[in-house]
């Protein structure tokens, strides 16, 4: 995060500021547990960041969209029956 000067990294490519209090990785730890602490990766003989820092809003609306929809599954209220 100090690399970027704590600045979510989203809002900034839309011209905006954030304080940044998260790290993301590009490539799921799951999947590529080599990269985990890898700043950058080379895909295609090109060289990409791995982490970059966001703020939690980011993480969870633009890397981790499938999250909000587990929660909102979760907080749908079950109709009371008294049969």
């Amino acid at each position: 995060m100090r690399d970027d000067k704590w600045e979510c990294q989203i809002h900034k490519r839309m011209g905006r500021y954030r304080r940044a209090n998260l790290v993301h990785h590009q490539k799921p730890v799951k999947e590529f547990p080599s990269l985990a602490l890898s700043r950058n990766y080379e895909e295609d003989g090109e060289e990409k960041r791995n982490l970059i820092s966001v703020c939690r809003g980011c993480h969870e609306t633009v890397c981790h969209p499938e999250r909000l929809r587990k929660a909102a599954k979760l907080d749908e209220i079950t109709v009371e029956r008294w049969d």
